[in-house]
């Protein structure tokens, strides 16, 4: 396992109170954050609303993309890396034709991949703003870039 992945588990593990029944949760949401970072996914947050009274699911991660193919790509790589590696399929997946907001529900996890115009117009977090909202891309690794600078030389 890389650093970076050992470093975005922990931020999850720390949000998910570790124990038996909840390994199997981590590793999901583990991969659907991976997964969305595979393919550039902008904004991403996991919003707790276990807590919360008639909560359809446990957990939403919430991310955007600039287009409608990026929204199409991001989702489709979801399902295929969490079909691969924990042999989960959602139970419903909505969005998938027009790509502006795919929605996929795992029961214990729902997804929502939208653009970012839809994201900003719906502001779907502020309906779950009572859950604990964690930012993911908190979790990415910092790395400094080395600019070679053009040379004065004639």
């Amino acid at each position: 396992m890389k650093s970076a992945d050992i470093i975005k588990k922990t931020a999850i593990e720390n949000t998910i109170k570790k124990n038996k029944s909840n390994d199997a949760l981590i590793d999901m949401i583990t991969c659907i954050i991976d997964a969305i970072d595979d393919i550039k996914g902008e904004n991403i947050i996991m919003i707790d609303v276990r807590q919360l009274k008639d909560c359809i699911t446990d957990y939403f991660v919430i991310a955007q993309a600039e287009t409608n193919v990026q929204v199409k790509a991001i989702s489709e790589h979801i399902m295929r890396r969490v079909r691969n590696e924990l042999a989960q399929r959602p139970i419903s997946k909505e969005g998938l034709e027009l790509g502006e907001w795919v929605c996929m529900d795992y029961v214990n996890i729902v997804i929502h991949i939208m653009r970012r115009d839809r994201r900003e117009y719906y502001r779907i977090e502020d309906l779950w703003s009572d859950g604990i909202i964690k930012n993911m891309e908190l979790t990415k690794p910092v790395f400094k870039k080395t600019v070679k600078r053009a040379s004065n030389k004639v």
